[in-house]
């Protein structure tokens, strides 16, 4: 299951609960979940503009003059 924000948030409450720290410890939980909500943040980001580009790419090839020749051909 992905890590979102809200996830690392609640990492780091109950790090910050149990340390007693103020901060987070560098390589401790919190900072592990807070770097994969980011890296799965980056990757759903992508993943949209990928299906966004397949989208218009389908949509647009529809138009393209000479096509049933071409599929044809193939």
């Amino acid at each position: 299951m992905p890590v979102e924000y809200s996830d690392a948030a609640a990492i780091e409450a109950a790090e910050v609960r149990a340390t007693g720290r103020t901060n987070i410890v560098r390589d401790g939980f919190a900072a592990a979940a807070q770097s994969a909500a980011a890296r799965n943040a980056r990757a759903s980001r992508m993943n949209t503009r990928q299906n966004m580009a397949r989208s218009s790419l389908r949509s647009g090839a529809k138009n393209v003059p000479g096509r049933e020749w071409f599929t044809r051909s193939v």
